[in-house]
């Protein structure tokens, strides 16, 4: 082997040792970098939820399976947290699994037992069985996690059915009163409404508030459709009106300049209109010539409603 050789095998044999240390280099610097969670590659420090309990807020006695309808109830939480930027949120879920209240908590990083309150009602959500979860998070990573249950007796079933229909019925009648301000006959539903307010009034059962409920959501039905349809009903006579009054820019351009526009738009560039008119269900007008007649016939079409001229 020549000294040539020998020499550049020597320089790769450098460059490669060079290079594998350079990779490890980087490598240790990424494994001792940040990560997504915001732990720096370490597990966090200490983050443990040590009691959940849920209490009546008035300080009486309270019964998990037989909680009374309507009272404050509080959830208390102690946590243990060495870590710094964590969080605790405590959050109640009804029957349906819906979240029907929260509140979150920036927790300081000490060794210390820290304990965190969060008042609500006893039935903010609909059913009977709720579930109170308290979680702590470090940075946006769920690190614990624990939770209670508790549920509503048989007379919070009653006035949590009551209530509901309540409501409801309350919500249809703001519905009707809606329909009647537009002038959209409503008739019918105050005598539901009437009805079924009689009806609740004679309510003892859970069954006969759920009845009562029931009406109320078919008149909250009816008062949508009927209000949809009187929308549209109102938006086919301005796109009718709309139709006429372009009709009538047309002929005149057409008498005036001897052809017809090249597109509507022309009908403001030569001031015949000062804007065009706008369909209020969203649709755009176009007009066509039929030739093969005599006289020839102009027909304008909305792309939402057709041709209603």
């Amino acid at each position: 082997m020549s000294r040539g050789t020998k020499i550049a095998l020597i320089v790769i044999a450098a460059v490669l040792v060079v290079g594998l240390a350079t990779g490890l280099i980087i490598w240790a610097a990424t494994r001792g970098g940040s990560t997504k969670d915001g732990t720096d590659g370490h597990k966090p420090e200490t983050l443990e939820i040590t009691k959940l309990a849920v209490t009546r807020s008035d300080g009486k006695p309270l019964d998990t399976k037989n909680v009374p309808a309507g009272i404050d109830l509080t959830a208390n939480a102690t946590v243990r947290s060495k870590a710094a930027k964590a969080r605790l949120k405590i959050a109640v879920f009804d029957a349906g699994g819906e979240e029907v209240g929260s509140k979150t908590f920036a927790l300081n990083p000490s060794s210390n037992l820290q304990n965190k309150e969060y008042e609500f009602k006893s039935d903010a959500g609909s059913g009977t069985s709720y579930q109170v979860v308290a979680t702590v998070f470090s940075g946006s990573v769920e690190q614990a996690k624990v939770s209670v249950r508790y549920s509503l007796g048989k007379g919070g079933d009653l006035e949590q059915a009551r209530k509901r229909a309540q409501e409801k019925l309350a919500e249809a009648d703001r519905a009707v009163q809606e329909l009647r301000a537009k002038n959209i006959e409503a008739s019918d539903l105050v005598e539901t409404l009437a009805d079924a307010d009689n009806d609740l009034s004679k309510a003892t059962t859970v069954a006969d508030y759920d009845a009562v409920y029931d009406t109320a959501v078919r008149v909250l039905a009816e008062c949508e459709k009927r209000s949809e349809t009187a929308t549209e009903e109102h938006n086919r006579e301005v796109c009718r009106l709309n139709q006429r009054e372009l009709y009538t820019h047309v002929i005149n351009y057409n008498k005036q300049e001897g052809n017809y526009p090249d597109s509507m738009e022309q009908l403001v560039q030569k001031g015949f209109i000062a804007r065009l008119p706008i369909c209020p269900s969203g649709g755009k007008y176009s007009y066509s010539v039929d030739y093969a007649i005599s006289p020839e016939k102009l027909k304008i079409t909305c792309t939402v409603h057709g041709s209603l001229f």
